[in-house]
């Protein structure tokens, strides 16, 4: 699946954009220069030429941002570990001397 599929980029999709003035209006109800087809076709080829570099600077940079967000999870990840540890350590000795300290008591009597 392609980044634009993914991020929702529907409308980027050339297929539902496309005009054709042929179908639009027929020949026989007016009369429409040949040069306008060929304006027309002009212009679609400059349409596809533009989504293209759309479609591919879009990928370029959803990719930089990709790279970007994985990198900083990983800070963040790494961070949120040190603050794990530096809580839990302190609390897996304080719950492990008052343990000891009950035990003492108990066996005092």
């Amino acid at each position: 699946m392609r980044n634009a599929e993914l991020m929702g980029w529907h409308w980027l999709d050339q297929s539902r954009f496309r005009f054709d003035l042929s179908i639009a209006i027929p020949h026989s109800t007016l009369r429409i220069p040949h040069s306008a087809f060929g304006f027309v076709n002009w212009f679609n080829q400059v349409d596809d030429t533009y989504r293209t570099d759309l479609r591919e600077l879009n990928e370029l940079n959803f990719s930089r941002f990709d790279a970007k967000l994985e990198q900083r999870l990983a800070e963040v990840e790494s961070h949120l570990t040190w603050r794990m540890f530096a809580f839990w350590a302190p609390t897996a000795l304080a719950v492990i001397a008052t343990g000891a300290g009950v035990i003492s008591l108990l066996l005092r009597h």
